[in-house]
């Protein structure tokens, strides 16, 4: 869990019983606000990413298999990140992040090396504060999509993903993005824009 008023991210070890270790800390950025897992160098053992909403930053801790993690990579993103969620994205087996960044208005993906390091972000314009993203394949073409929630105006950004096969340089393309509001009974578009493409660096 994050602990956005001590600049660090606590990990409680399960006991298999219900019950927990007291909490190891470790520092990340300032005023942390979301967490997400994954094994982003692909040795087996869990990774956390986390996303600081003051310093701006998104922390990378690589896992020991311990419940211990090594110091932390820090990731540039947008302004003010709030939340992060991981995913291959591309499609050449390596874990990439989404972020999202509320003061900027959009979400930064960092396209994974395989290491533990990670690319420069392709950053893509959403509604107006984006606060938390999900990842998931909402067109059923086999690759993962992402949905923002905005907080200013209630609204919700879908951002299909139409990137082609994986390999270095590619293009990232997200299409079709649409910003639709919540209602009680259902959700309605409310508007779209033209696709958004970026080169890898």
């Amino acid at each position: 869990m994050s602990g956005g008023g001590s600049d660090s991210v606590s990990v409680l070890l399960g006991n298999g019983d219900g019950t927990f270790q007291p909490a190891r800390t470790f520092a990340v950025g300032a005023h942390p606000t979301s967490v997400a897992m994954g094994d982003f160098n692909r040795d087996g053992m869990l990774d956390l990413a986390v996303a600081s909403q003051t310093s701006s930053t998104v922390s990378v801790l690589l896992g020991n298999g311990d419940g211990t993690f090594r110091a932390p990579l820090t990731l540039t993103a947008g302004t003010n990140p709030t939340g992060v969620a991981v995913g291959d994205f591309d499609g050449d087996g390596a874990l990439d992040l989404a972020v999202a960044n509320y003061g900027s208005a959009n979400v930064s993906v960092l396209p994974g090396n395989g290491d533990g390091t990670f690319r420069p972000a392709v950053n893509v314009s959403t509604g107006n504060g984006p606060w938390a993203v999900a990842v998931g394949d909402f067109d059923r073409d086999g690759k993962l999509d992402l949905a923002v929630a905005n907080d200013d105006g209630g609204t919700v950004s879908v951002l299909v993903n139409s990137t082609g096969g994986g390999g270095a340089g590619q293009k990232i393309v997200w299409t079709d993005l649409v910003n639709a509001t919540a209602t009680d009974n259902s959700v309605q578009k409310t508007s779209a824009s033209r696709p958004r493409e970026a080169t890898r660096r």
